[in-house]
């Protein structure tokens, strides 16, 4: 097996039924390689192709942005084209996906514990309660057992942002990795985009195939989609790991030490209600990502004190203002409080460069 330096990982939550009949888990992929420039050439060559007969706006498209784009509407058509890039994928030769899954049986187990460690109160919750929260970290939560298992160190880990308590696997995978989240990271970075499509891929199938979320049903599915191999595996997260991926301690994790930088930040105007969804449905939602993607960074729009801090402490990240409102204040923290950023009107931003 090669020694992989680069690892991406996205997950999603596992629905199946409804009321008294559901089901939850949660599943993931890692994309594992050696450095990001493969993936990234079968990303592009893969969304060229599949955008070769409409507008392409965007270097990145996430699974769900690519159903929609290309009015995906039956499951078969979705699958088979997801499917395209998982194909295309198992042909770098420096390259191992791996796909990751927790289930629990919550008669057997229908309480898990959180916290106790520091000092820190415990607290009971249900398992179903849990897989919610568990699935706003799972991305990490699989990056941090695959490397485990491999006994890896020093590994380039790439994550989309992602919102939860500090646990063991957590600050175990911080301190022998070089961890960088991107927000957005589905939407600009090609190998988080590339994950995310290969976790839905693998949901899509076996929904559409009626198989389970466990590891027999999984490689059935994928071996009759195309032969696996050795570059393909699936493990479990489970019992054994709950000491590892529940919260520890009652805090969040810092997230913003470990931000992608450069990034881009989009300061509010303030003019319109419902500014984010009006902005997010516009072109220039598309040139901001293509930005962010350009500079191989993430993109958000600015909504909390946390953001202010990571602008105030990592220079170099752009501030971007759409209107006179917004210049006021990016010019106010940038001259005024000091901080160390590039102002940039939305209007010099084309397709990923300045103007």
């Amino acid at each position: 097996m090669a020694f992989f330096t680069t690892l991406a990982a996205d997950s999603k939550m596992h629905i199946r039924g409804r009321a008294e009949s559901l089901f939850k888990g949660c599943l993931g992929v890692c994309l594992l390689s050696e450095g990001a420039e493969a993936i990234e050439e079968v990303y592009e060559d893969f969304i060229s192709t599949q955008f070769s007969s409409i507008p392409r706006n965007r270097y990145v498209y996430k699974s769900s942005d690519i159903r929609e784009k290309l009015s995906l509407s039956s499951p078969y058509r979705f699958i088979n084209v997801l499917g395209d890039l998982y194909s295309s994928l198992l042909d770098i030769d420096s390259l191992s996906i791996v796909i990751l899954y927790t289930t629990f049986n919550t008669q057997k187990l229908p309480h898990v514990t959180y916290y106790g460690h520091k000092r820190t109160p415990q607290r009971t919750i249900k398992t179903i309660n849990f897989l919610d929260n568990l699935q706003q970290y799972y991305c990490y939560v699989c990056a941090w057992k695959v490397l485990k298992e491999w006994q890896y160190r020093c590994c380039d880990v790439l994550l989309d942002a992602f919102e939860g308590e500090i646990t063991n696997s957590w600050d175990e995978l911080t301190h022998h990795h070089n961890v960088n989240i991107y927000f957005g990271g589905d939407q600009c970075n090609p190998l988080i985009a590339s994950a995310d499509i290969i976790t839905r891929f693998v949901d899509e199938l076996l929904a559409f195939k009626r198989l389970k979320l466990e590891s027999s049903d999984i490689m059935t599915a994928l071996n009759g989609y195309k032969a696996v191999g050795e570059k393909v595996k699936v493990y479990y997260i489970g019992h054994t790991d709950l000491p590892n991926i529940v919260p520890a301690i009652n805090r969040s994790v810092d997230k913003h030490v470990y931000y992608k930088k450069p990034s881009v930040f989009l300061l509010p105007e303030g003019v319109v209600k419902k500014e984010k969804a009006w902005v997010e449905k516009s072109p220039v939602y598309d040139r901001l990502l293509n930005f962010a993607s350009k500079i191989g960074g993430g993109f958000k729009r600015i909504d909390g004190f946390q953001d202010h801090v990571y602008l105030n402490q990592r220079p170099n990240s752009f501030l971007v203002y759409q209107g006179e409102n917004g210049q006021r204040e990016a010019e106010y923290l940038k001259e005024v409080l000091a901080y160390p950023v590039k102002i940039i009107s939305i209007r010099d931003i084309d397709n990923g460069e300045l103007g």
